[in-house]
């Protein structure tokens, strides 16, 4: 059941991001009005997701939080996806896109807890997941639907992906509750993490601000520069596809001891750094397939190597909030100002500027890494 719920959440995922920046593109708003868009929307998704950990903490009730938050996105991105008044679509994908925001890491959290921190388990249903990912974007390249000019269409995917979800979630066990008496007295406390977990999800972060350029503005300079028109969705599932074997293989090796979430971390800021500037500087599409290839080290093996970071890490009665933590602030909050600063880049500079400017982050964040080496990795395992 556990595999079913990563497949159909990934599906949600597939229906909705890789077209989120090409929906408001067919709605008439220029690539800067797109970038505060798509920024409100990563604003919303700062704080929805870190209320809804601390309840999932608390109560034990993920699947209520998954149900409620689905449902809402559902209700919300409707009117956020057929209007063409500006202010009003930013507050409606504000409210949309934070509820949608609490589903990748309450899951996570939730399976995090039910598999007890075991990384390959893990990787297997993240896997999983990332199957429905490619599986939808590979069918929608071949049968062309949904039309990526027709935003009703892609509007119907979405929320059937939603309700399939929802479905799922109904029949997935309820989370495990850890005796907390501490947390329920507090909203937060610094000392609940130690130096290291500051120290890493600032380099996440940083690196994320890089990673916006694949997770959110990568759609129009696919069908705008590189003309690939219906058939974007399939590059989007090369990396998509790449992901899910490393989801499985570094899962696999993080358990049996042969490399450390620290090194996954080195791989992954460096093949960042790798993927944008062949963006920027080797035209082609072999080249751009083999950058896309890449998305198994810039999100894969960064987000198992989190995961497993987290679990050994964090008290277990932290472990919803931590992941929480890590998609708010090391994840969203980034890309709320990549996306925000990304679209007047495109607007006046082009891509190129944009990829060159946007490759000295993770070249920030693996210095970061390497001087704080030591307190990465003698971390205080809980």
């Amino acid at each position: 059941m556990f595999y079913l719920l990563e497949y159909f959440l990934q599906t949600v995922t597939a229906s909705f991001d890789p077209y989120t920046q090409l929906i408001f593109r067919n709605a008439g708003f220029s690539q800067s009005k797109v970038g505060v868009i798509i920024a409100a929307g990563q604003l919303a998704s700062i704080f929805f997701p870190m209320i809804a950990g601390l309840l999932m903490d608390r109560t034990g009730k993920a699947r209520i939080v998954l149900v409620v938050t689905s449902l809402a996105s559902g209700v919300l991105i409707m009117p956020a996806t057929m209007s063409g008044v500006f202010p009003f679509v930013i507050f409606m994908f504000f409210l949309s896109r934070g509820f949608v925001s609490v589903i990748n890491p309450a899951v996570d959290g939730y399976l995090t807890k039910c598999l007890k921190g075991d990384a390959q388990k893990y990787g297997l249903a993240r896997a999983a997941g990332t199957g429905g990912y490619v599986v939808f974007l590979v069918a929608a390249s071949v049968i062309g639907f949904p039309e990526v000019t027709d935003n009703r269409q892609i509007l119907i995917c979405y929320i059937i992906s939603l309700v399939a979800f929802v479905v799922c979630v109904a029949f997935c066990p309820e989370m495990p509750q850890t005796e907390n008496k501490d947390h329920n007295h507090r909203f937060f406390d610094v000392n609940w993490f130690d130096k290291s977990f500051y120290v890493v999800m600032l380099a996440v972060g940083i690196s994320r601000v890089a990673q916006t350029i694949p997770d959110r503005l990568l759609g129009s300079y696919m069908t705008e520069e590189l003309h690939l028109g219906g058939h974007f969705p399939f590059y989007v599932a090369i990396g998509a596809f790449s992901e899910m074997l490393m989801l499985i293989i570094g899962g696999k090796l993080i358990r049996e001891g042969k490399v450390s979430y620290y090194t996954m971390l080195i791989l992954s800021t460096v093949a960042l750094i790798v993927r944008l500037y062949i963006y920027a500087y080797v035209k082609g599409k072999a080249a751009f397939i083999f950058a896309q290839t890449l998305h198994s080290f810039t999100y894969g093996a960064c987000h198992i190597a989190i995961t497993n970071y987290i679990s050994l890490t964090t008290s277990k009665k932290h472990n919803a909030f931590a992941m929480s933590w890590y998609t708010a602030l090391a994840t969203n909050f980034p890309q709320m100002l990549g996306v925000f600063f990304g679209g007047f880049i495109i607007d006046n500079f082009g891509y190129g500027s944009l990829f060159r400017i946007y490759g000295i982050f993770p070249v920030i964040a693996l210095l970061i890494l390497v001087v704080f080496r030591k307190t990465i990795i003698l971390r205080r395992e809980k």
